[in-house]
Formats: C-alpha cells, structure tokens, sequence
C-alpha cells in the first residue's frame, strides 16, 4: 500500500461518519480515514479493530467528576484501564469504533473532549502541575492555558485541514517549568518588566515568547522569539505562528515539515521579521479579553526561602498558600484501574481542592491539603496503590505505551521499563544518595514521546545493529538537562537488545557512582568525564554483565479479561468469527510481537521480526505454511521455523490452539 498522501486527505476534508461506524463496526473504515480518526483522537493499536482514545486534559488539570467519568468509560469500553501521558492527557486502549461516540458525548457532558487529540492539530496545552500553588510564580496560568484551548477546540476545522503537522504549545510559570518551552512549538513563559518611574513606574506582567523547539526524530531547542508579549498579544502572536506555519510550512517532505526546520530553513532572524510584520495584523483583529486574562490575580513575591520549600515528607511540599500542601503520588508507567480513577476522585473531593493535577512524569498530585489531613490522606491513597514515595526517585521510570498498544512503536517500552523498576528496587537504588533523583526515561521508538534525550539516562527504540543482525533494540542517551537548563543528551551505545536494558543501565549508574567527585550532578559527570570514556567504561563494564529477562508490561491486551480462568495462562488472539476476515494478525506477548497466520491446515504464529533484517513477518508474503519476509524474501518455515535462505537463522514458533470458538497461543 502507498504512503498516505496527508495533504490530499485534508484537501478532501476531515469529516468523519461515525454513525456508519457505530453501526457497521470496524469493517467500514477506510484507509485514509485512520487519519481523519486521529483528528478526533482516535488512532489506531496495534491490535487490528482496536482504537486508543485520547482525552484532552488542558493544563493536566483533571476534575473529579470527570475522572469519575473517563473511570465509567474505561470500565465499560477500555478493558478496565487507563493511561496518563506526558502531556497530561488520558488514554482508553483496545476501543472498539462502534463504541466511539458514546465515548465522545459522555465525555463532552462533563466538559472535555477528544477533538485534535492526535494528527496534525494542536495537541493538548501543557501546563505546570504546580500552577497556583508555587511559590515562585508570578500569576495563575489556567486561564490562560483554558483560553487557548478552547480558541484551538472552536477552529478545528480550520486549523486541522491547514497544519502541516502538530503544534505543541506550553505555559510555564516560574524557571522550574520553563524548560518545556524549549521543546514545545509555542511557549510562554511567565515574565515581569520591571519599570522604574521614567517609565511610568509600574510593573508589566505577561510573557516570554519561544518558538521551534521540539524533540522527536531531530531534536531541536527553542528560540526566544520575543523577550515579551503583554496579555493582549498571546493569542495574536499564537495566531501568527500558526499562520506562517500553515502558509510556509513544508508539506512534501514529513521529515522536514515541524515548525522547527522552517525557522532553520529561514534564519531565526527572517522569522522573527515576518512575525513582527504579521502580528499587527492580528492584533488588530484582536477582540477584547476578559478580567481574568488581562488583569489576572498577580501573586505577592515571597522570600528565596519561601521560593525553594524543602518537602516536609517525601512528595509532600509547602503551597505558597500557608497552612497547605500538595502531595504527589506515584502511578507507575502511568496506568491506572478504572476503580482507582473512582477512588482517587472520591479523595480529592475528601481531602483536596476536588481535582487531580497531572505531571509530566505520569503522576497525579493534590492540591489545598490541609496539614491535618496529611497523613490520613497517604493511608487511604495506599489502600487505592498509589504512594508519595518515588514518585520523584530513579525508579519512577517514564515510559511510553511502546508496543504493548502503538502503532508506531518497535520496541517494548513499558516491558522494559518494568524490569528497570523492580531491579533497581531490589539494588535499593532509590536509597543511594548519588542515585536517588536521576532520571531514566524509554521511548519505544526514536518519536521521543517520553523525552528520553533530555533525561539523565534515555533508551530510544528503532532498527539497530545487535550482534552483527539488523532487528529492533535501543540506543542509550545519557547527560540530558531538563530543569530549569536544557539541553540534549548524548548517544553513546546502538545495538542494545530488550534483555540488556538493564543491565546497560545499571553500569553506566555503576561508573558514575565509583568515579563522580563530591555533589557532582550526573551531566556535570558526562561532560567532565567525556563520552567517549564513558562509552569506553561501559563496554568494558558489560562484558561481565548478563541479560536480564524482560518482563510483561502492564496486562491491557484486547480480549485477556475474557480468557475465562480455564485458560488463564493462554493469550487470546481473537475469536474464530473476527477471523473469517483476516489472515494475519500482531498481538504482543510479554513484551514480544507475535506474527499469527490463518493457512490452509490450522493456524500458525511465530515471532514477527524477521532475523535477518528485522522486517515485519506479518507484513511478509504467505504461501501454504511459508512465509517470506517483504525486506530482503527471506523464507522460513511456519512449522518448524527453518530459514531456508541461511540454516541456522531459525525463528521462533508459538502452538496456536481453538478453545470454545476462540483462536489462543498455548502458555
């Protein structure tokens, strides 16, 4: 099949007919409707009629009764399960279509929405998890942060046919959030122009303007494009960003075409003269703003001491506002039970403001607790499974969904991340004074959805060279900044296989615990050390590790709750009536792909990534009981996993088996 032409899918229009998908299921969605699906936020698994929903959650500010009903929705239509993201969203897996728009309208009676949740839209606005409560900010940025949303939710429909691709926009409010702005599209940082009497005397309060920055597959750090725009020039000069994206953005060429290349391809000098000449235009065409925009609640400055709060137990710290607290809790990888969406909202409304705030780091915290209320609060959020300690240590590891459910992933990223948490655990790791607040994130493919060049320790999925065979594994970056000063990790080591995560990891934790001087950060280490000793002391260190077995990610595979206690420890892989009309299929077992075949004499499955090059099997030729991978035609037998093309390269062959009208593989 073809690349999709996007920019003729938008031409055509973005409309999408979601009654004959209630009706007629998966079966009715055309191929170029999957991305006309992502602009509703709705994107295809990797498990074939299964969807991901993701829900807009504007400044990751989450009231309860809305976590109430996304926990309802889950429950009925997500397998039970959902999924914080590191933008604030949250996720439904392994949706079916028919069940969209009764998704879509529960969740807009409570005020949220799914729309431009995905594709080349506006994605979800980010903001800082301690708005209002930090005792460095300037002003309350939710107001802010909700007019932008709800300006980019009433034209989507012409925003979304114009973009070339995404636009992230973040708010920050002191230098603590700042470095979001860095790696977002559009940023705004809170500011303060201090004026003496010449100059009227009276302070100005609105932002700093950056633009440019973004990570993914070519990362590249913001630019300050204006050192200050007033209240009354945020929207037009998000206005103008956008406009000079959509008319000069580069659409035939999807590697190129972020924001970010257009202001390299013109100098950030032109750009900024073209946003200057166009922003008038705007701002004429400005209509007036409300009180709480531009004349907000300015908050009193506090002492330096009063600005840096020291916990007064681990994730819990002092509000700006005296006698209250915000408690963090940890969510490892960021996924949550239906009932304890329920539970957490019941708390919030006991102990809290009635809201969740979300962090970039697939946690949840509570604000306006009140110092009495502490310590019950901690035992009855135990008792739900979630905890204040780690949620800033090393073992709170940030991980994408990676295989377990996207589309575009290539590695198991969750799985990967659970093996790091437990083993690090088990080495106290989170007690080692030198260790304890490093940060390690995984992404399951170069995209960089959990921003791995910007942590101390980040792995990133792709096609790599392991053992002299092209297949999936990682590259491990290390020395990235992101607090306060940002900057970009290094890539030090290709070819590192799922079952040596770990271990590479604990060796480079391992060199920079023996050979750090006193308080030295972990990049002040890197760049004091250099990379390529550093890569020296790995290989040398690894040669006496050994592999450490993946483990399986969070358990939200389509079907599993459905297996029946009988065949608890078999996987489902459909039923026999879903597969009249298909012939192959993925599904992903503790953290592996599967490649299962419908043939003549029964069905068949064995590992999808092919030895050689690392092709997709599923996506191969099948002829009888042979399949021939599509990169190089490499054969290989489905009974017995032969390669025919080079003995000795065999793959590995699961036992399909049909139980009560159900296709499983055998434990």
């Amino acid at each position: 099949m073809p690349p999709l032409d996007y920019e003729k899918v938008k031409t055509e229009g973005l409309q999408v007919d979601f009654l004959k998908y209630t009706q007629e299921g998966f079966e009715a969605v055309k191929p170029e409707d999957h991305y006309r699906l992502k602009t509703y936020g709705v994107c295809a698994q990797r498990h074939e009629g299964y969807f991901m929903i993701r829900i807009r959650v504007p400044g990751g500010v989450i009231r309860a009764e809305q976590l109430e009903r996304i926990a309802s929705l889950a429950d009925r239509f997500g397998q039970g399960w959902g999924h914080l993201t590191t933008r604030g969203n949250m996720e439904l897996h392994s949706v079916k279509i028919n069940d969209f728009l009764k998704i879509r309208d529960e969740l807009a009676e409570v005020e949220i929405t799914t729309r431009s949740a995905c594709g080349h839209t506006f994605r979800n606005i980010l903001g800082c998890h301690k708005n209002g409560v930090c005792p460095d900010q300037l002003f309350d940025l939710y107001p802010w942060i909700q007019k932008i949303h709800n300006h980019i939710f009433d034209k989507a429909d012409f925003y979304n046919r114009r973009l070339p691709r995404r636009l992230n926009v973040s708010f920050s409010g002191c230098s603590g959030c700042a470095a979001d702005a860095h790696i977002n599209d559009i940023g705004f940082i809170s500011k303060k122009v201090q004026r003496n009497s010449t100059e009227g005397g009276k302070d100005l309060y609105g932002f700093e303007l950056w633009a440019a920055g973004s990570l993914s597959t070519a990362p590249r750090l913001g630019h300050t494009l204006r050192e200050f725009v007033s209240f009354d020039e945020v929207l037009p000069a998000l206005e103008t960003i956008t406009e000079l994206y959509c008319l000069y953005g580069e659409r035939k060429n999807p590697a190129k075409a972020r924001l970010k290349f257009l202001v390299e391809n013109w100098g950030l000098e032109k750009f900024r003269n073209e946003f200057e000449s166009l922003l008038l235009e705007f701002k004429a065409k400005q209509a007036a703003l409300p009180p709480e925009l531009v004349a907000p609640n300015l908050y009193q400055d506090q002492s330096p001491f009063e600005k840096n709060p020291l916990p007064i137990k681990e994730g819990v710290y002092p509000q700006r506002q005296p006698s209250f607290y915000r408690v963090e809790f940890w969510v490892p990888l960021g996924e949550m039970k239906a009932e304890q969406m329920k539970s957490v909202a019941e708390l919030s409304r006991r102990f809290a403001d009635g809201k969740a705030y979300h962090t970039t780091r697939q946690n949840f915290e509570f604000h306006q607790v009140k110092k009495e209320d502490i310590d019950p609060l901690i035992e009855a959020m135990g008792e739900v499974g979630f905890r204040p300690e780690n949620s800033e240590s090393i073992l709170n590891v940030v991980a994408c969904p990676g295989t377990s459910f996207c589309s575009l992933a290539v590695t198991s990223s969750q799985g990967a991340a659970t093996v790091l948490m437990k083993e690090m655990k088990s080495l106290a790791f989170d007690k080692d004074p030198a260790l304890r607040n490093l940060k390690i994130n995984i992404s399951g493919c170069p995209n960089s959805c959990a921003k791995h060049q910007v942590a101390d320790i980040g792995f990133s999925g792709g096609m790599t060279d392991i053992g002299g065979v092209r297949r999936y594994g990682y590259q491990l970056y290390v020395g990235g900044k992101f607090n306060g000063d940002v900057r970009g990790g290094f890539q030090i080591k290709k070819g590192i296989s799922d079952d040596l995560v770990f271990p590479t990891a604990e060796s480079v934790l391992e060199i920079f615990r023996g050979k750090r001087l006193p308080e030295e950060s972990f990049p002040d280490f890197v760049d004091r050390l250099g990379t390529e000793a550093l890569s020296r002391l790995l290989e040398e260190k690894m040669e006496t590790k050994r592999p450490t077995p993946m483990e399986s990610p969070i358990a939200m595979v389509p079907g599993l709750a459905d297996t029946g206690s009988e065949n608890s420890e078999s996987f489902l892989v459909g039923s026999l009536e879903e597969w009249e009309t298909k012939s192959s299929r993925i599904v992903t077992r503790a953290g592996e792909e599967i490649a299962v075949f419908k043939t003549a004499t029964g069905f068949k499955a064995c590992q999808n990534t092919c030895p050689h090059a690392g092709g997709s099997l599923v996506e191969g030729n099948l002829e009888g009981e042979m399949i021939t991978c599509p990169l190089h035609s490499w054969r290989f037998d489905l009974k017995t996993g032969a390669c025919l093309n080079e003995p000795g390269n065999d793959i590995k062959i699961y036992k399909p088996e049909i139980k009560e009208g159900k296709v499983y593989l055998a434990p």
